[in-house]
């Protein structure tokens, strides 16, 4: 903000108690007291590795699922590469070449092990599904709209964290959603 001293980056958040970085895949993340009695958790995303990552899918990816499926608070910054622009390029109805099976297996040979010993082994411990077309299919019908009703942002501006470049900008919207949420 404008004249704003430098320590201050955010206004209008009710009563954080507590922010920190998830130390598996770098997600801040956002503790609030939440109203009526109810604890809010919100999820800040960017980055992400689209290749040589632990786990089933790029980067941030299941973290994304997580919180659209649990209608929590979201914040994708994905202007800064990764797995959250994929998120951010699913969500907006595009299905971005990364977010796809064959794509990840033709980069990682390892990768397309790991599938194969999880998918033998998936009625054995009724593990889910992992279906690249299903995950993209989720974020589009998820979609931009649904976002800015849990956000706190409009859609065009989520549109503009989706995309910006700009430390700046990406923590002046996803605190102004904050702020708008709780």
């Amino acid at each position: 903000m404008p004249g704003a001293r430098p320590e201050i980056w955010a206004y209008g958040l009710r009563n954080p108690y507590r922010f920190s970085f998830d130390r598996a895949n770098g997600d801040l993340i956002q503790a609030d007291v939440g109203q009526n009695n109810i604890e809010e958790i919100d999820r800040i995303v960017l980055g992400g590795k689209l290749q040589g990552y632990s786990g089933l899918l790029p980067g941030i990816i299941e973290e994304v699922l997580l919180a659209i499926r649990r209608r929590q608070p979201l914040y994708i910054a994905g202007g800064f590469g990764g797995a959250a622009r994929l998120a951010a390029s699913a969500m907006d109805g595009r299905r971005p070449k990364y977010l796809t099976r064959g794509y990840q297996e033709s980069i990682s040979q390892s990768y397309a092990e790991t599938l194969r010993f999880y998918e033998d082994r998936q009625t054995q411990f009724a593990l889910p599904d992992v279906n690249f077309g299903h995950i993209a299919s989720e974020l589009e019908e998820y979609g931009v709209a649904k976002l800015a009703a849990i956000n706190g942002l409009t859609e065009s501006e989520n549109r503009e964290l989706f995309s910006t470049g700009s430390v700046d900008a990406a923590l002046h919207l996803t605190m102004k959603g904050l702020a708008a949420t709780s």
